[in-house]
């Protein structure tokens, strides 16, 4: 199967509904965690979800402005990424597009 291939499999194709459970678990997500590790934690270990990159994503980019948390990643992360087409690179250049728009000063 190729990327993006296969969605209505998991029975949401076509559900407008489907966004605001994703940023309601990406929400839920940040309930209680000290770090950004704790994020990813808690995204994966979330009994229903319907899209775990997805919701991990948007977690993920509103856990790094958030002051309360700390941007502790354990480095077997870090350095376990893979560098493909869309691997560690592509983040990191995603990343400054998103600072260039939402810069850290503006914490929320």
């Amino acid at each position: 199967m190729q990327s993006g291939e296969g969605w209505e499999q998991n029975g949401i194709e076509n559900d407008p509904g489907n966004a605001m459970r994703i940023v309601t678990q990406a929400l839920s997500a940040l309930k209680n965690a000290k770090t950004m590790a704790d994020v990813f934690l808690n995204v994966v270990n979330q009994i229903e979800n319907s899209d775990t990159d997805t919701v991990c994503a948007i977690a993920t980019i509103i856990a790094s402005h958030c002051t309360v948390l700390d941007d502790y990643v354990p480095e077997t992360l870090k350095n376990g990424l893979e560098n493909g087409t869309y691997g560690a690179d592509y983040l990191r250049k995603i990343d400054m597009q998103v600072e260039a728009i939402f810069p850290r000063k503006m914490l929320y």
